[in-house]
């Protein structure tokens, strides 16, 4: 077997060399404020990497970053083209799979839960998570300086601050591994890459071999550039849903840092459903995530609103903005999405907005709005 406890129990204490190496360096040249210093300027600066940023930091930027190869390139090209035409489906099984999934590793749990920001501000969460998916897989995001690639970089160094932070609390239990472990790095790239792969499936929506593989190929490139080592980075779609159900059979599993994270996204999926609608997002998850993951996160049975979601093709045609519909079950979420994206667009940070829709995207998902600026 490929994947054998031995190597994977390797990978949950090791973290990522080359971030690690340069945030301890600051930490120990210049204290924890400095370190605090850049990744705030990180942050707040969407373009190149700022001058104010200490050398060390700059380089790291220009050595570690890792563009699509040759070989890669035309198949980014079609992952692209592909978000384009089905993205608010991607974004939705995000939502209703992916995320569920990673919370129900009972060990890489804790660590959201000790650094408090997705309990704390759920909706800023999202919404940076979001937007990490909307600035990778837009035309160029993952091109050398592309938007996906640099925020790549600046959540790989946060990765390494969490590291230097949640390993230093007192109630950190060495036995859940090294926080943001190549373990725990790897299934969240699998969780976004094949488990979306198999949201498709579940929907009913058929994908060809080839886009299967140049999704899979667009987040090859983000993990090699979130700090995946090679020996955990599979060849394709298949090998990659070997690893995921080796780490599903390895890390999941009740805890209660896995039920606050999931009663968070359910409560702030709830803002956006009308009030006799509000169990609705726990059956969701339930339906695409499914039993074991919702089990072991807690969540009720599924109840009346399931069949809101089988009953789905009744809704009206006006909900659909994405080609090739063939699913029911697929109108009723993406309308909550689409209700997500507009909720979270205009949310500044300062005098900029926190979260923007790419206007290529813009135009696909919302035709029927302007879309003479990029809000």
């Amino acid at each position: 077997m490929r994947w054998t406890d031995e190597l994977l129990d390797g990978m949950r204490r090791r973290g990522d060399p080359p971030a690690d190496e340069v945030l301890a360096a600051i930490h120990d040249a210049e204290g924890l404020e400095a370190v605090n210093a850049v990744l705030s300027t990180m942050v707040r600066n969407a373009g190149t990497p700022s001058r104010s940023l200490p050398p060390t930091v700059r380089c790291y930027l220009a050595e570690q970053q890792s563009p699509p190869t040759a070989e890669e390139r035309p198949l980014v090209d079609e992952a692209e083209a592909f978000f384009a035409t089905h993205g608010v489906t991607v974004l939705m099984l995000l939502g209703f799979s992916s995320l569920p999934q990673t919370y129900a590793s009972k060990n890489g749990s804790h660590v959201l839960v000790f650094t408090q920001r997705l309990t704390r501000d759920t909706q800023r969460r999202v919404m940076e998570t979001f937007q990490f998916i909307l600035d990778a897989l837009s035309p160029g995001g993952l091109s050398s300086g592309g938007k996906g690639l640099r925020d790549a970089q600046k959540i790989r160094l946060m990765h390494a601050a969490i590291r230097r932070y949640v390993s230093a609390q007192p109630d950190y239990d060495e036995a859940w591994g090294v926080p943001v472990n190549q373990e725990d790095l790897a299934g969240t790239m699998l969780a976004f890459s094949t488990v979306i792969l198999d949201g498709f499936r579940t929907l009913g929506i058929p994908l060809t071999a080839r886009q299967e593989l140049a999704f899979f190929t667009a987040w090859k490139v983000l993990g090699r550039n979130l700090g995946v080592v090679p020996e955990l980075m599979p060849t394709g779609p298949d090998d990659g849903r070997v690893l995921f159900d080796r780490i599903r059979d390895r890390q999941w599993g009740p805890s209660d840092s896995g039920r606050q994270l999931i009663d968070a996204i359910v409560a702030f999926y709830d803002t956006f459903m009308p009030g006799f609608l509000a169990t609705m997002p726990a059956t969701q998850i339930r339906h695409f995530a499914g039993d074991r993951c919702a089990d072991a996160l807690g969540l009720p049975p599924a109840d009346w609103t399931g069949l809101v979601l089988a009953a789905a093709n009744l809704l009206d045609r006006e909900l659909h903005h994405v080609e090739d519909r063939s699913a029911a079950l697929s109108a009723v979420g993406e309308h909550v999405t689409l209700g997500v994206l507009r909720g979270m667009e205009g949310t500044l940070r300062g005098d900029r907005p926190l979260f923007q829709i790419p206007l290529p995207l813009r135009g696909r998902w919302f035709p029927d709005e302007p879309d003479d600026a990029e809000r």
